[in-house]
């Protein structure tokens, strides 16, 4: 009777979330990331953004698992409908060029692009997925100031620097390099495990991987360098034959220069962060508080946001 009880506690909550003042936009987009989830593979790339946006913004999780159990149950009935809309997408002789080109990107290779049913339950969602961003017009808007003020509320909180800066670095390592290696299994787990501030390692996370793209060359340069280097050809030997650095692939040049860089930039980074949040508090704060932007700014709803935010964590 274990299931059913659990089964019967998250209804039991979802209806009371619907019974509440929770912004309906925040329920409906749950439901609708927990169709993602559920119609398409498990572990996939785009599942671990749709996970990382549950927890960003805090959606209701009770939603969220009842819908991923009910369109994952769904999905065995769509299957055939999946695989003849892959297999019609995969076998377009005008595609063929844009497949080719993506499957010699790693990131689409992860994703299993070229399985009919994985292909065909991907496009599925997509026009039916809309409901994420139409349900509530300035949803997603709504959601990214509020991340943003939550970090700003750190920042301008007694939270250790220190606590602040490390996030940051956490999040540039899991940035620069890409998203599903093992390296990054363990900087998550040191995020959770250390307790540091969600929006700032997430904001960070979009930052630095949108920058990555520019730094690739430089990372190809500096991991071909150390890769072709004579005197490291027995360490990579011996490395390749370990199971967990071929999951690493260090043999790719963009891999391994993105992982040094990232090491070589943590302490500097770190200390870079600590200092310009240690002078933002002393200088910048107050000067700002009695400027006239700030008294402007109070009247956007951005402030609202974020002086609503304040006060319910500071009565939490």
């Amino acid at each position: 009777m274990l299931w059913m009880d659990v089964m019967l506690r998250a209804i039991a909550k979802v209806l009371r979330v619907l019974n509440s003042e929770t912004e309906p936009g925040q329920i409906s987009l749950a439901f609708c990331l927990s169709m993602i989830a559920g119609f398409t593979p498990f572990l996939s790339v785009h599942n671990l953004l749709v996970f990382l946006l549950v927890l960003l913004f805090r959606l209701n999780l009770s939603t969220f698992i009842l819908g991923l159990v009910f369109f994952s149950s769904a999905a065995y009935l769509f299957d055939p409908l999946f695989h003849r809309i892959g297999l019609t997408v995969l076998t377009a002789s005008a595609l063929e060029g844009l497949w080719t080109l993506l499957y010699n990107i790693t990131l689409f290779r992860l994703e299993k692009f070229n399985n009919s049913v994985v292909m065909g339950s991907y496009i599925t969602w997509i026009p039916t997925g809309r409901c994420v961003f139409s349900w509530e017009p300035m949803l997603w808007m709504d959601v990214m100031l509020r991340a943003i003020a939550k970090v700003l509320r750190v920042l301008n909180s007694e939270t250790e620097p220190g606590q602040i800066s490390l996030a940051f670095c956490l999040s540039m390592i899991a940035g620069f390099t890409p998203f599903l290696s093992v390296h990054n299994l363990l900087v998550f787990l040191l995020v959770l495990l250390f307790r540091l501030n969600l929006s700032t390692f997430i904001l960070g996370l979009v930052f630095f991987s949108s920058a990555a793209y520019l730094f690739d060359p430089l990372f190809h340069r500096i991991g071909l360098t150390v890769l072709t280097a004579s005197a490291l050809e027995g360490l990579w030997t011996l490395l390749y034959n370990i199971t967990l650095f071929r999951l690493e692939k260090f043999n790719n040049s963009v891999v391994m220069g993105s992982l040094l860089f990232s090491i070589l930039l943590f302490v500097p980074l770190y200390l870079v962060s600590n200092r310009i949040i240690v002078r933002y508090r002393e200088d910048v704060v107050a000067w700002v508080r009695k400027s006239r932007i700030m008294q402007a700014f109070k009247a956007t709803k951005f402030y609202r946001i974020y002086a609503t935010y304040s006060e319910l964590r500071g009565n939490s």
